[in-house]
Order: C-alpha cells, then sequence, then structure tokens
C-alpha cells in the first residue's frame, strides 16, 4: 500500500458529472447481474441510473493543484446515513482515498451503522471495513 496521496475533497461541479457517469457505467457494466442483458441496454439504464444518482449530494478526491484531476468521488444521503455509490480510481486504493470521501460525505468513519445503496465487491470492501453496514435495498429510493 501507497502513502496517503495530497487530495483535496470538493463539492461535484457540472463539469466532473461525465466523468462520474462514465466511471459508474463502466464500473456496474462488467458485474454478473448486467451478463444477460444487451449491452446498448445495460448501458442505457446505468446511465439513467447514476443520472438519478446525480441529484444527491457528491463528494470528489482532486488534486490540489488541479481540481480537473478526479481520483474518486462518493455519493450519498448524510442525513439518513446512505451510501448510495463510491469510486476510487485503481492507483488510489488503498491510500486511503475511500476513507476521506466516506469521511466527507457521511461524517465520522468509526464503527458506526450506515445502509449501502448498491452493494457490489468494491462498494462492500470499502463500507464493511470501516462501518457497521445495513444491505437495505433502497434503490427504489432514487
Amino acid at each position: 500500500m501507497g502513502s496517503d496521496p495530497r487530495i483535496d475533497i470538493i463539492q461535484a461541479t457540472d463539469a466532473i458529472f461525465p466523468w462520474i457517469i462514465g466511471t459508474f457505467v463502466k464500473s456496474l457494466e462488467n458485474q454478473r447481474s448486467f451478463a444477460d442483458i444487451d449491452r446498448h441496454l445495460a448501458r442505457a439504464m446505468l446511465r439513467s441510473l447514476a443520472t438519478r444518482l446525480l441529484a444527491h449530494e457528491i463528494v470528489v478526491a482532486v488534486d490540489p493543484a488541479d481540481h480537473d484531476q478526479c481520483y474518486g468521488y462518493a455519493i450519498g444521503d448524510a442525513a439518513n446515513r446512505i451510501l448510495w455509490w463510491a469510486y476510487v480510481k485503481y492507483d488510489f486504493r488503498g491510500r486511503h482515498v475511500g476513507r476521506r470521501l466516506l469521511e466527507a460525505l457521511l461524517g465520522d468513519v468509526g464503527k458506526s451503522s450506515i445502509s449501502l445503496a448498491i452493494p457490489t465487491s468494491a462498494s462492500r470492501h470499502l463500507a464493511d471495513k470501516w462501518f457497521l453496514v445495513n444491505q437495505s435495498e433502497l434503490l427504489e429510493d432514487l
């Protein structure tokens, strides 16, 4: 594991939204649950879901010298302790970027309870490491 990178945590901006949608779609379209769905239909469904996620709070890890250089993001609802989605670029995983995003989004990441809305292996690992997770079905709340 590498050292903690120097990052700033900012609120997502309109300029960052296309990157967020793209990484969300790419991350999920390779999940087993989409294996039997036509690729074009799966992408359209995921883009629609990603667009609805943009209505929630989004924090982004960026390079302090260049806020256009993004390292990861987390989408959630702090008031209800819901983590909708988290993504960290591969080269920054294991370097506490995810933890800093979760802290910025949901506050203290001591062993408190959150709900994980879209449980994938990566988001489950991140949340299980820092939280006691309630994996409820929250997608209808979008």
